[in-house]
């Protein structure tokens, strides 16, 4: 009896030997090679050549170019992305044509008001008659410097020439 079992185990033993030999040397063409790549990554391949015991193959898929190595036996050794999905659609796009650089156009330098204007803004502020008006230039585009008088109440205002903003009110009794 233990002479069969030791006679059973040896010949599972001899099959499972001779499936594994056989199955590891069954070898796979370059067509097969690329079969196998374009159904396992949904590919289009786009060249492939024998490289020794086994196959270079490229081939693009939805997310790019790749570069595979697959050896005799099926199996895929090597797997490099060359060219990611987006370059692929940057290469295949029309090529637009540059549009000029537009540059947008700088706002009009501010003009510098007259003496009129400049009194409008002081008499808004305080009703009186003009005693004396005077432009004053400075590095940030002159003042007018107005003096108004009312009654017995005297002002003194700097009116900045370029935005017409009140600098100063000074009044004097």
């Amino acid at each position: 009896m233990k002479k069969l079992i030791v006679l059973t185990v040896t010949a599972i033993g001899l099959i499972v030997l001779t499936l594994v030999l056989l199955q590891t040397n069954e070898r796979i063409t370059l067509q097969q090679a690329e079969q196998k790549i374009a159904q396992a990554y949904n590919a289009e391949v786009l060249e492939s050549y024998t490289k020794g015991e086994s196959f270079a193959i490229t081939f693009s898929s939805a997310t790019g170019q790749y570069d595979a190595t697959v050896n005799a036996h099926g199996q895929i050794v090597a797997l490099t992305q060359t060219i990611a999905t987006d370059a692929l659609k940057e290469e295949t796009a029309p090529q637009e044509e540059p549009k000029p650089e537009v540059k947008p156009t700088p706002p009009p330098a501010p003009t510098q008001m007259t003496s009129d204007e400049a009194l409008r803004i002081a008499t808004a502020r305080f009703a009186g008659s003009v005693e004396q008006i005077e432009f004053v230039p400075s590095s940030n585009g002159g003042y007018y410097d107005i003096e108004l008088e009312a009654g017995d109440q005297e002002v003194t205002m700097q009116i900045h020439a370029l935005t017409g903003d009140i600098l100063s009110v000074v009044y004097d009794d």
